[in-house]
């Protein structure tokens, strides 16, 4: 009852604080485009195949902020690519919170979506057909399709209630889905796009600590979960790869853990090797997770 009651308050406050954010960030004005965040902590190969995988399907350019931390014996890799990737701004991180709210009061396009270091584009993408095709309660989701039918360690499979759209897209309510982990997840950090006012609003109205914290409070802020309106291709564009965890927050709760420490994935990194964005978009998949369990099926030396 005691946990019930903490749980009712802090909702209070959170959807208190966001009423008062409505007002407070009502007058930003925004440029039409699409900027994307991306978090990443100790995971130089694995981001820079995300980064890679962007480059070989997006069909459109995009604005990319890369907000990062690493341990020291990371830190090299992690010049390296600053060294590489020029057209991308790279933010170290001194505290994921205070680093984050900085980075978004200052966003000024008008749509925008989160992605983790652990995730690889696996289909061509469009992002300025996505937001033509959101309006004002619609968000865009890039990792749910109709081949999501595997949820992780859950024995009982809620399937989703979506319906299907002509040119291959699909649509559903959330709160149809409210209790079917992937379809019901309305705030995602990993590939849902979103109005960015919405986005500023709610992240200043919670407190946070790391990327499943950030999650996890933004889906308590009454605008993510309300009756809105969700949308996705037909299927999914972007993975997420369970090889490890980075950071110090629960990684995947839903999910087996990866077996390849990031210490194991930089000694890769130092012979020079990479992930194969060709065969990871080779792979069948039927959930938003895939574990990797021998790296050596995903690897290359360079592509």
């Amino acid at each position: 009852m005691k946990d019930r009651l903490k749980r009712l308050r802090n909702r209070f406050i959170i959807n208190s604080r966001y009423l008062v954010n409505v007002i407070r960030y009502k007058n930003i004005s925004f440029d039409e485009g699409v900027i994307c965040v991306i978090f990443s902590r100790d995971r130089a190969l694995q981001l820079e195949a995300l980064l890679r995988s962007i480059e070989t399907y997006s069909l459109t350019s995009f604005d990319i902020i890369i907000q990062y931390s690493c341990s020291d014996v990371h830190r090299d890799s992690y010049q390296e690519l600053r060294n590489r990737y020029l057209q991308y701004h790279f933010v170290e991180e001194h505290s994921f919170a205070a680093t984050l709210k900085e980075t978004i009061k200052k966003i000024r396009k008008r749509y925008m979506f989160f992605l983790v270091d652990d995730q690889v584009f696996i289909r061509p993408f469009n992002l300025n057909d996505i937001i033509h095709k959101m309006r004002k309660k619609f968000f865009f989701s890039m990792r749910l399709g109709a081949c999501i039918t595997d949820f992780g360690i859950y024995h009982e499979r809620l399937f989703p209630k979506y319906e299907k759209l002509q040119e291959d897209y699909l649509m559903w309510k959330w709160r149809e889905n409210l209790y079917q982990k992937d379809w019901g997840y309305q705030f995602s950090v990993d590939g849902t796009v979103y109005r960015t006012l919405d986005v500023v609003r709610a992240t200043m109205s919670i407190s946070f600590k790391a990327p499943n914290s950030f999650e996890d409070n933004m889906n308590k802020v009454c605008f993510f979960r309300s009756d809105n309106v969700g949308m996705s291709y037909l299927n999914p564009v972007v993975i997420n790869l369970i090889i490890n965890a980075s950071r110090q927050e629960k990684a995947y709760e839903h999910f087996e853990s990866g077996e390849y420490t990031t210490d194991d994935m930089l000694k890769l990194w130092e012979r020079g090797k990479s992930l194969s964005v060709k065969k990871i978009a080779s792979i069948p998949f039927s959930s938003t997770h895939y574990i990797v369990d021998d790296i050596g099926n995903i690897l290359c030396e360079s592509e």
